[in-house]
């Protein structure tokens, strides 16, 4: 949506800014004293006017920093190249200097990388649009870095290609997620499970069509040890999943009743070092378990046990959007939710959260891990950030002044990001965050971790 302004109390409006600053308005703010300076903050970040509107100016500038992350994909060993959708505005990539560019306009989704890259010009990269029965379905894939070729998989105008079909349901940020093999296989997902062993050229269905009439795909979930073990969650809570590439899928869940809530499926994944033990988790309210485990997933039925924690140490009543599996030790879990990350180091009997000395609550998105580099990348916004503000101005106050005896605030954030950083990777570990903060913004950077932490809009869900 747009926004729109009224001069006679309210009797009408007058929409402003179309075309001259981003949609989808979340916030509107008036200068104090000014009637003429105003604020927007959109899907693109802030701008600001002060003609009342009439002309604006992008504030989205270092170091301001407002790009909202939906996914991550990592290069298999460069520690800096990633690529990732981010929400309306387009996919971004950062290179191997860790200079970030748009990598291509329009709403940014799931993305991936080929991990069979040998190096960091010829790499085949994936991403998607947003999606809209007989009309867009599909995704983007390029083989060159820095070529700004890409090129369209599936659906488009209202055409079906490569085997992915227009009259599908799905939704607007549809799954996609790699497997094994080389080239990867890519895995997508509308009211159907897709898979392409030729970088998007052809898709063979290889699940029910559709699996449940009306319900989406919501999460896939495939093995990185063998492409016949895969899951498949809806937004109904329902489960399927083979461990021998058959089609159909066994329903391995109810999602009506059963034992796992009837709650959106946000993540599945498969743990890298045994392909029998599965994680889904849910996104939603009004449970107390969000994550649940099988460890015999070739069973008929699978066993689903809660493995959310319990009681003091049990991850809260909120949505988990995002999980990783170490694949260098299958108990260290990782679990990105409304309110930050989660971490368990006994297979999900209990949780913590991740790392100390920072206080900020973030909302996690999505996550991936490279044992080969030894790096985590992760992605959160930050909602209530009361505590962070509290011993931030604390440290400027008591500890980091200036040489005119004033609160050194930037030195004060350097400290507490940079304890963050070392606390939860040590110093081989790296981390990208984007956490919103009332004032201004800081990019941190050592050779124990990045942290950026920037001002930016609200998520509106």
């Amino acid at each position: 949506m747009n926004a729109s302004r009224s001069t006679n109390g309210g009797t009408t409006f007058t929409e402003y800014g179309t075309g001259l600053i981003h949609t989808d308005v979340h916030a509107i703010t008036i200068a104090p004293g000014s009637t003429s300076t105003i604020f927007n903050g959109n899907d693109g970040g802030i701008w600001k006017s002060t003609d009342s509107g009439v002309t604006w100016t992008s504030m989205n500038n270092a170091p301001l920093n407002t790009i909202q992350f939906e996914s991550l994909a990592l290069h298999p060993t460069d520690r800096n190249f990633t690529i990732g959708g981010t929400q309306d505005n387009g996919t971004t990539y950062q290179n191997s200097g860790g200079v970030w560019s748009r990598l291509a306009s329009g709403d940014g989704g799931f993305s991936a990388i080929d991990q069979n890259a040998a190096d960091t010009t010829n790499v085949s990269m994936y991403h998607t649009f947003f999606n809209q029965t007989n009309n867009l379905i599909g995704y983007e894939v390029s083989t060159m870095t820095g070529s700004g070729v890409w090129t369209f998989r599936g659906c488009s105008g209202g055409t079906s290609q490569n085997g992915i079909n227009c009259g599908d349901n799905v939704l607007f940020y549809a799954p996609m997620v790699r497997g094994p093999g080389n080239p990867n296989t890519i895995y997508f997902g509308t009211d159907r499970l897709y898979r392409s062993m030729d970088k998007g050229a052809n898709h063979t269905i290889v699940s029910q069509a559709p699996f449940k009439s009306g319900v989406r795909v919501s999460a896939i979930g495939i093995s990185p040890a063998t492409d016949n073990v895969r899951i498949v969650g809806l937004e109904d809570g329902t489960v399927f999943a083979t461990t021998t590439g058959a089609n159909p899928l066994t329903q391995v869940e109810t999602g009506n009743g059963g034992t796992i809530p009837d709650k959106y499926i946000a993540r599945a994944a498969i743990d890298p070092n045994n392909s029998n033990t599965a994680y889904v988790t849910l996104a939603g309210f009004g449970i107390t378990m969000h994550v649940w485990k099988t460890t015999n997933l070739n069973a008929s039925p699978p066993t689903w046990t809660n493995a959310s924690g319990s009681g003091g140490t049990a991850i809260p009543d909120i949505p988990v959007n995002a999980f990783v599996i170490d694949p260098t030790n299958s108990n260290n879990l990782f679990a990105g939710t409304d309110i930050g990350v989660y971490n368990s180091t006994d297979g999900g009997a209990n949780w913590n959260p991740f790392g100390t000395g920072f206080a900020a609550r973030g909302g996690v998105r999505h996550g991936d891990s490279k044992p080969e580099s030894g790096f985590t990348c992760c992605h959160a916004w930050a909602r209530d950030v009361g505590n962070f503000h509290r011993r931030w101005a604390k440290l400027a106050n008591n500890q980091h002044r200036n040489a005119t005896g004033r609160p050194n605030f930037r030195r004060a954030a350097d400290h507490i990001v940079g304890s963050f950083c070392q606390s939860l990777y040590g110093h081989n570990r790296r981390v990208i965050s984007v956490v919103v903060l009332h004032q201004r913004c800081w990019r941190h950077e050592h050779d124990y971790g990045y942290y950026a932490a920037s001002r930016s809009r609200r998520r509106a869900d």
